[in-house]
């Protein structure tokens, strides 16, 4: 049976996005959790394997309110013409980091593999821009972003993460798989980091909570520190660049 987005459709802008949202009828009921896991589109082989354009946005990093990231690490991600499985057609790939712009976001459904303690995964499509042109997608988008300047370098550090959802939410709280991406004062990505080695467990997590950033004049670096902090272990991640090269250690006290 077909789904149909009518009955229990809900569309609105967020006031500095201008983002829209869809909610699916299977989505809107937790009596409709599917068992099992889902299969993201994006990253299927069957996709990968196929000769796509690559989808590249080479212009430098547009810092605005609603700036995200599809974070490349182990494959390309396939983009798509359409978010309807049945109609849809990959068009394009994309395979390192880039900036996009969410557009709309559709709320398809939830899945629960019960043979784990916890463990959902969610079909939902991102309707995304890059380069003025649009996109679907259900790769799972980098969305938490902070911003450091670094004055004495004369450059920017981005600091993104992703939030993972909990409970039943998809992408609500407990902001996890950072990275890092440093700028150089024309916002041209002179390092990006893999996804760092540090989770942060908190729900619903502020910056000042877990992170901390410093310059070293006894150094001349740049320090950012992560600390995750749990009633058995303290773990830190400290994070040094010097502008061309970055050194990381990591430490923890049980």
């Amino acid at each position: 049976m077909k789904k149909i987005l009518v009955l229990l459709i809900i569309l609105f802008s967020l006031e500095n996005y201008g983002q829209n949202y869809a909610f699916y009828n299977d989505y809107r009921s937790h009596k409709n959790i599917i068992e099992g896991t889902y299969s993201q589109k994006s990253t299927l082989k069957t996709y990968l394997d196929l000769k796509l354009p690559i989808i590249d946005n080479s212009k430098p990093i547009e810092i605005n309110i609603g700036f995200d990231f599809i974070k490349i690490s182990e494959s390309s991600v396939v983009l798509f013409d359409s978010h309807n499985v049945e109609i849809m057609k990959p068009i394009g790939k994309i395979e390192r980091t880039t900036q996009v712009k969410i557009d709309s976001t559709f709320f398809k459904e939830i899945y629960r593999d019960y043979s784990k303690p916890w463990s959902i995964s969610f079909n939902v499509w991102n309707k995304i821009t890059i380069n003025g042109k649009s996109y679907y997608t259900d790769y799972d988008i980098h969305d938490s972003q902070d911003i450091e300047d670094i004055k004495q370098l004369n450059q920017k550090v981005l600091i993104i993460g992703q939030n993972t959802g909990y409970d039943y939410s998809y992408h609500m709280g407990y902001p996890e798989y950072y990275f890092l991406l440093f700028l150089n004062k024309s916002n041209e990505v002179i390092f990006e980091s893999e996804i760092l080695d540090i989770r942060i467990g908190d729900e619903f997590a502020m910056k000042g909570d877990f992170l901390k950033t410093n310059w070293s004049e006894k150094t001349e670096n740049f320090e950012i520190t992560f600390f995750k902090q749990l009633e058995a272990e303290r773990k830190e991640l400290e994070i040094h660049w010097n502008g061309k090269e970055i050194k990381m250690e990591t430490t923890a006290n049980n």
